[in-house]
């Protein structure tokens, strides 16, 4: 047989078990999945049952595995444990919940066996490295999740974290909450939202597909899920360990800011980070002013005589990075300028200028009526006189 000949036969081969297997999950006959799973690793056994039940609960409108003519070799353990029937297989996972307008996409991979005259499923973390940086995976993939739904939100929630019903109500609430200031900048915001809330740091770094110090500080993120940013829908993905640390208020704000860059699609934006993370928290502490002493660490320094000199540049605001906390402090106070010194539409509009991109002159002049070197030094101004 030759090479090209055994790839289209090995991806035949792939598709036909993984149509059958989906088949099976969605009309959830587990006898019938079961049967599409190898038994030659008994640890990938619940793995897949997890997968199973994940695929039951989820409120899919689209799930779709395509397999390509792509392989990866099994290491020398794994290949003696699954046998010379045995290979790895690259696929795309394509799945839509029914508040996106578009399907989420993964790169995944298949570890495939030939058992007799049955192709089977034998594993789904036998992932090539080479390394570079893992790709991201979906929650449901990797562990076993509940869904909580209310109008507005869908939240992906793993099993090990034991709070029912927390997140889709707190970010429900949410979304009520800072609509009006959202409606500023977006007018035609839906209002849905979708989170994925991993049970451990792990967990987390595999779904952003990210790894490190600078994952580990993060407190949530808002990604797009697919390789188009413009077209992808977009999750809220959650630190638990980080946010375990907050209080019902700092959970709300933390929701608000992701919500406000799923409002405003700033994932693809080309404006300045400080606008992007500033108007983020404006909206969030404008909806929740018990937590404004965000400030006072930054309020300290300038009564120390230590006044930023600029508008914090775009590498600041790298979580790995020293004073991350006070970028993101001297990028809201400058929103909250804005807001405060001329108005929160003018804010909107400011920040509409700059993400369809324009330059700081270009936004400040056709907004605010002043150069961006006035706009700065008007900031530092204030800064000086402001208050946690």
């Amino acid at each position: 047989m030759s090479v090209a000949t055994q790839v289209r036969a090995r991806t035949l081969q792939t598709q036909t078990v993984l149509d059958q297997l989906f088949n099976a999950a969605r009309a959830g006959d587990r006898a019938a999945f079961t049967s599409m799973v190898s038994t030659r690793d008994s640890a990938f056994r619940p793995r897949a049952q997890m997968i199973f039940e994940n695929l039951r609960v989820l409120p899919l409108s689209t799930l779709q595995l395509t397999v390509r003519p792509r392989f990866a070799h099994l290491p020398g353990d794994r290949h003696r444990e699954l046998g010379d029937g045995s290979w790895v297989q690259e696929a795309v996972l394509r799945w839509r919940l029914p508040s996106e307008a578009a399907p989420a996409e993964h790169t995944v991979w298949l570890t495939m066996v030939v058992e007799g005259q049955q192709t089977r499923l034998a594993g789904t973390t036998d992932i090539p490295g080479n390394g570079q940086q893992p790709a991201p995976l979906p929650l449901w993939w990797l562990e076993a999740v509940r869904v909580e739904r209310t109008p507005q939100v869908t939240a992906l929630v793993s099993k090990a974290i034991n709070a029912p019903n927390r997140w889709a109500r707190s970010a429900d609430a949410v979304t009520t909450k800072i609509r009006p200031s959202v409606a500023g900048v977006v007018r035609d915001w839906s209002g849905s939202l979708v989170l994925e809330v991993p049970g451990s740091s792990e967990a987390f770094e595999q779904v952003l597909g990210a790894r490190g110090p600078s994952v580990d500080h993060t407190a949530a993120v808002t990604r797009a899920v697919g390789l188009d940013p413009a077209t992808a829908p977009v999750h809220i993905v959650v630190n638990p360990i980080v946010s375990s640390k907050l209080t019902l208020v700092g959970v709300s704000v933390l929701v608000a800011h992701e919500a406000t860059h799923m409002a405003t699609h700033s994932v693809d934006s080309p404006a300045p980070a400080w606008v992007v993370e500033g108007l983020a928290d404006q909206v969030a502490y404008s909806a929740y002013p018990n937590a404004r002493r965000a400030a006072a660490p930054l309020v300290a320094l300038v009564q120390a005589g230590r006044l930023p000199r600029a508008l914090p540049e775009d590498d600041r605001f790298h979580t790995s990075e020293d004073g991350v906390d006070l970028a993101y402090t001297e990028a809201w106070l400058a929103c909250r300028y804005v807001a405060e010194k001329y108005s929160p539409r003018q804010l909107g509009q400011l920040y509409r200028q700059l993400d369809r991109g324009s330059t700081l002159d270009q936004a400040a002049r056709s907004v605010l009526n002043v150069s961006a070197g006035k706009f700065v030094a008007d900031w530092r101004r204030y800064l000086s006189s402001v208050s946690s």
